[in-house]
């Protein structure tokens, strides 16, 4: 598919009245796997892929290995892939601009850009410079700004909701498509919100969030798991290795383990 055609398909399969289950890849490999299970689209989380090349989060991985790695993400599956840049990784706007230009270049159809370490006017200016960039490249861009209001301690909790309307309204304005409320999990924030931003509210898997047919009858468009694929993988691998490290036990390795052949059939 053309990177045009995976950007439509990426917005329609979060069009008003659907809902996007989206898991989180860390490379090219878990992609693919996402895809023959079944998903629609992936995104890249940002601790994840950091930590798959020895990087902590925070903007702290290369621009040069993020676009490099998205490039392969892209080049492995046929789905639209989603990036999450964290703050844009530049140090102003039309540096924005150029990294965004250059991951529609690798091939991704949407972003992830936050406001938890600047002002949220100075965000949206970087939403703008996102919107410009993708514009001139030719794709339609599906924007998610993030607001780490429920994440920080960014305002006081009774404010939180109002400041986060005031917020998505912002980043609207802005250009942005959708309106990323990680840790948030009240249905009534998310109706409330849903109701008075033009965005498309989506959430992040955490513990005790409601399943997703009331989240979508809240307004929600999507749900994403975050860097909880990495941490899931991570963690059963966690008492195998012990064992085999304590005792030569194998036996675990060999309860529910992918085959061979299907996981190099997705590279064929």
């Amino acid at each position: 598919m053309t990177a045009q055609s995976n950007a439509t398909l990426f917005r329609d399969l979060q069009a008003k009245g659907r809902f996007l289950a989206l898991p989180n890849a860390w490379d090219a490999g878990s992609a693919a796997y996402l895809a023959s299970l079944g998903a629609k689209a992936a995104a890249t989380s940002s601790a994840a892929l950091a930590w798959s090349h020895g990087y902590p989060d925070g903007e702290r991985l290369p621009r040069d290995l993020l676009l490099a790695s998205v490039a392969e993400v892209t080049r492995a599956v046929s789905i639209p892939v989603s990036v999450d840049t964290e703050t844009g990784y530049g140090g102003d706007p039309a540096e924005v601009g150029e990294t965004i230009a250059r991951l529609v270049g690798a091939g991704a159809v949407g972003i992830n850009i936050e406001d938890g370490l600047r002002p949220a006017e100075e965000t949206a200016a970087r939403i703008a410079a996102a919107r410009a960039a993708a514009t001139r490249e030719g794709v339609a861009l599906f924007i998610n700004a993030r607001t780490d209001l429920w994440l920080k301690p960014l305002v006081a909790d009774a404010a939180r909701r109002d400041e986060a309307i005031r917020r998505g309204r912002l980043y609207a304005e802005a250009g942005a498509d959708g309106f990323f409320l990680p840790r948030l999990a009240a249905l009534d924030d998310v109706k409330a919100i849903a109701a008075a931003v033009p965005l498309r509210p989506n959430l992040m898997a955490v513990p005790g969030l409601p399943k997703a047919a009331q989240l979508r009858e809240a307004g929600a468009t999507r749900v994403s798991l975050g860097v909880m694929t990495l941490l899931k993988a991570f963690g059963g691998l966690r008492q195998p290795v012990q064992t085999f490290l304590e005792d030569g036990d194998l036996g675990p390795f060999f309860e529910d383990a992918a085959g061979f052949p299907e996981i190099n059939g997705l590279f064929a």
